[in-house]
């Protein structure tokens, strides 16, 4: 029972974590698309947006990965489940 309670404890942390990082890189995203209308030189913008817009997708997919293994940590199944992981 002792480390069923570890390991919510630890997915409580990873969620956060994740959570933070989707924060703040969502508010990144934001604020490029300002900065990208005030400046001449745009051509590092398209990138670096790009690779946010990747970093946020695959933030997501570890979010919903730790909420799968944390139902079936916490909640047994009879039948197995798939998980689809997308990196």
């Amino acid at each position: 029972m002792e480390s069923k309670q570890e390991m919510k404890k630890s997915i409580k942390v990873l969620l956060r974590d994740v959570n933070r990082i989707s924060t703040i890189v969502t508010s990144v995203q934001r604020e490029l698309l300002q900065v990208e209308s005030l400046l001449q030189n745009k051509s590092k913008l398209p990138e670096m947006k790009e690779e946010l817009n990747e970093a946020h997708a695959r933030l997501e997919g570890i979010r919903d990965f730790i909420l799968r293994c944390e139902q079936r940590a916490l909640k047994p199944k009879t039948q197995p489940e798939d998980i689809d992981v997308w990196l």
